[in-house]
């Protein structure tokens, strides 16, 4: 009977050994994955980046097009970062003086 009983516990430690083998395995795996995927989209991009430098400026036309977009972005940025600054600062204020809440919430 102990006999029995030992090829079974050893049967079933065999088993969990190579169920967590496998288990182990499969999150070798979704590491390559992932992994190996940031890797793609990286050498795409920097491939992408020179392919868009080596690419002609254009024309005037072209070019003053351009100025104006980029301009026009920069303002609305601005814009945008303005108010977001402004909406933090009363977010801030309002829950440092909130009693149940105070500075230390307010700050971090």
């Amino acid at each position: 009977m102990p006999l029995e009983r030992n090829k079974k516990s050893v049967v079933a430690l065999f088993y969990i050994k190579k169920r967590a083998l496998c288990i182990s395995s499969i999150y070798e795996r979704m590491t390559y994955l992932i992994f190996g995927s940031i890797g793609a989209a990286v050498a795409y991009t920097a491939f992408l980046f020179f392919w868009l430098k080596k690419q002609p400026n254009g024309n005037a036309k072209m070019q003053e097009i351009s100025r104006a977009i980029l301009e026009g972005s920069r303002a609305y940025l601005n814009r945008q970062y303005k108010t977001a600054g402004i909406v933090a600062a009363i977010l801030f204020l309002i829950i440092g003086f909130a009693p149940p809440l105070g500075w230390i919430t307010a700050i971090g």
